[in-house]
C-alpha cells in the first residue's frame, strides 16, 4: 500500500545518505492500551534485534557474533553492538510495577552504523505487527532524523536513558559508580575511546573530555536486565571533543550497556 511504498522510498533515500547521525523514532499502537513491566529494556532490545534479523539476516548474525567492526588488533572481539535506544514515551499510568500506555508509545533508536538503521527500516517494511511483552502491537509509523554535529566542538547534554558505568572485582562483585565519583567520568571516557577504536580502527585524539554540569540533575535508577540488577544515573554532562567524536558519542550513547538501553542523551546546548 501507500505506507509500504513510502517506507521503501525512505529506505532508498537512506542508502544514499552519508554516515553518522542516523536515528529513528518508532511508534507502537494498540486499539486500547498495553501494559509492560517497569523493567522493559530487555524486551525492547529484543524487538530491535528482531527487526534487524527480519531486515538483514546476515547483518544480524554479524552483530550477535561480534563480527562487525571487529579489528584484528584485538585479542577478542570488543563487546559493542553499536546502537542504543531510549525509554518508551507516551501517555501512561504507572501502577504496581507496570506501565500502562494509552493507545500508543514511541521510542528512539540510534546507531553510527547506517547498515543497522537500514536493516531496522527494512524490517519495518516487511512486517508491522509484533508481540511485545504479551501485547500485540502494530508499528504505525516511524520518523527518521539526521543530527549533524560536523561543526560542533562542545555539547551540554541530558540523559534520555540513564548512564551505567562499573567495575567487576576479582570476586565477581560489580561496583557501580555515582556521577560525583571520579571513576564515573574516567570510565565514560575510557569506554568511548574503546568503542571509537573498535568502530574506526584508531583511537580518538584527543580523547573525549567529559564534565558533570554543576548543579545539574542527578537521579539514580535501579532496574533489572535479564534478572541482573543494574544501577544507572540520569544526569547532565558537558562533552568536549572533535566533531566526529561528539557525533559518535551521540549515535552510540555514553557509558556501558548502550545496546541494552543505557546512555542515550539529548543535546541541551551546542557550540
Amino acid at each position: 500500500g501507500e505506507d509500504e511504498s513510502g517506507l521503501r522510498s525512505l529506505l532508498r533515500g537512506l542508502s544514499m545518505a552519508d554516515t553518522g547521525g542516523h536515528s529513528l523514532t518508532i511508534t507502537f499502537a494498540v486499539r486500547a492500551c498495553f501494559s509492560v513491566k517497569l523493567a522493559y529494556s530487555y524486551s525492547l532490545m529484543s524487538f530491535i534485534y528482531r527487526l534487524i534479523e527480519i531486515g538483514n539476516p546476515i547483518l544480524s548474525d554479524q552483530i550477535h557474533n561480534y563480527q562487525r567492526h571487529h579489528r584484528r588488533d584485538y585479542d577478542a572481539p570488543p563487546p559493542f553492538k553499536f546502537f542504543t535506544f531510549g525509554r518508551l514515551n507516551g501517555r501512561a499510568i504507572i501502577n504496581r510495577g507496570q506501565i500502562r500506555f494509552i493507545k500508543q508509545a514511541t521510542f528512539e533508536v540510534r546507531s553510527p552504523d547506517k547498515a543497522i538503521i537500514d536493516a531496522i527500516i527494512a524490517g519495518l517494511v516487511k512486517r508491522q505487527r509484533f508481540t511485545f511483552m504479551d501485547n500485540t502491537v502494530d508499528v504505525i509509523g516511524f520518523s527518521y532524523q539526521k543530527t549533524d554535529l560536523q561543526h560542533v566542538h562542545r555539547l551540554v547534554t541530558r540523559t534520555l536513558s540513564p548512564i551505567t558505568v562499573y567495575r567487576t572485582e576479582s570476586a565477581g562483585k560489580t561496583i557501580y559508580f555515582h556521577p560525583q565519583q571520579p571513576e564515573f567520568i574516567e570510565l565514560i571516557v575510557r569506554n568511548m575511546t574503546l568503542k571509537y577504536r573498535s568502530f574506526y580502527g584508531f583511537s580518538p585524539k584527543p580523547a573525549l573530555d567529559v564534565h558533570l554540569v554543576p548543579d545539574g540533575i542527578i537521579k539514580k535508577t535501579v532496574t533489572t536486565f535479564k534478572r541482573v540488577l543494574v544501577t544507572a544515573y540520569d544526569c547532565e554532562l558537558e562533552l568536549v571533543g572533535a566533531p566526529d567524536l561528539l557525533q559518535f558519542a551521540y549515535d552510540t550513547g555514553l557509558g556501558a550497556k548502550n545496546s541494552n538501553g543505557f546512555g542515550m542523551f539529548k543535546i541541551i546546548h551546542s557550540v
